[in-house]
C-alpha cells in the first residue's frame, strides 16, 4: 500500500498538536507491505493480523522531499509504478486519506 511518510526533522517530546507541523522535516513515499502468508496464518490462529507487518524491509521509503517544498501535504497526488510499468498499480490523493498529514 502506498502511503505518505512524514519525516520528523527535529527532536520532539510532548508536542502539542498545534505545534506538531513545526517539527516536520519533510515527506516521503512509503510502501506499507504485508506478508500475506503470515497474515493468513495469524488470522487462522486468532492472532492479530498486525503480526504480518513490521518485518525487516517491510516499509521501503523514497528520498525525502523537504517540508518547505510541499505547499499542502493534504493535497498531494501519489502513484506507484513497479519496475517501470507504464500504468500505475496504485494511485490516489492525500486529500482522500482517513487521517490527514496536517494536525
Amino acid at each position: 500500500e502506498l502511503e505518505l511518510g512524514v519525516v520528523i526533522g527535529r527532536r520532539a517530546t510532548r508536542v502539542k498538536a498545534a505545534d506538531a507541523m513545526a517539527h516536520v522535516g519533510g515527506y516521503c513515499l512509503a510502501l506499507d507491505m504485508t506478508d500475506r502468508g503470515a497474515q493468513d496464518a495469524a488470522k487462522k490462529a486468532g492472532k492479530p493480523w498486525a503480526a504480518a507487518k513490521g518485518w525487516d524491509t517491510s516499509c521501503p521509503v523514497s528520498e525525502m522531499v523537504p517540508a518547505a517544498a510541499v505547499a499542502d501535504p493534504s493535497s498531494l497526488d501519489m502513484w506507484l509504478r513497479v519496475n517501470g510499468e507504464a500504468a500505475p498499480r496504485q494511485s490516489g490523493s492525500t486529500g482522500l486519506m482517513i487521517f490527514g498529514a496536517r494536525l
